[in-house]
């Protein structure tokens, strides 16, 4: 034949087409609006919109944009996990005074090649935004540089202030940091 070889030719991926980079777009804004879609109901939302699509592309694209619809899982109520399940102290009525309660929290915002992560600290009192910062990387890092920088910005006393998240969990700023 041509005694070429086999380990001289590559081959260069094409990448998506333009139909299925809309299909992402579009999958992606429904999936913000309706997280709990899962794979069945976004064939029906693009059947709505004029694409003729079956389960099996749509399940590749999602995954590929590591989409997955939000539902329980299994196993959520597993006993001998005490030690990650803390009560949630902040009660309804509680009168709060400026830096006695944080509160953090972390929100992706979506740009046009992938998220950017935005992580703040808020004063429950006052709604004043203590600190914040905008990341590409989802990493404890910033949220320990976030606080950090909070705590050195406004001289609080690290013992008396608590910070509550979304999670539910109380916690306290280590005197190391």
């Amino acid at each position: 034949m041509l005694e070429v070889s086999r380990s001289t030719l590559y081959y260069t991926p094409l990448g998506e087409s333009d139909e299925n980079l809309e299909i992402m777009r579009l999958m992606d804004a429904y999936h913000i609006e309706h997280p709990t879609t899962g794979v069945l109901g976004m064939q029906d939302m693009l059947k709505y919109e004029g694409y003729l699509t079956n389960h099996k592309r749509i399940r590749r694209l999602l995954r590929m944009m590591d989409i997955r619809a939000i539902y329980p899982r299994k196993c959520l109520s597993r006993c001998n996990y005490a030690e990650y399940i803390y009560s949630y102290l902040l009660k309804k009525g509680d009168d709060f005074q400026s830096n006695d309660v944080w509160s953090i929290d972390i929100t992706y915002i979506p740009m046009k090649k992938g998220f950017m992560y935005l992580t703040a600290i808020i004063d429950v009192a006052s709604r004043f935004i203590v600190g914040w910062a905008l990341s590409n990387t989802l990493e404890a890092r910033i949220c320990t540089e976030v606080l950090a920088g909070a705590y050195r910005d406004w001289e609080t006393d690290r013992k008396s202030t608590r910070l509550n998240s979304s999670h539910s969990a109380k916690s306290r700023m280590p005197s190391s940091a």
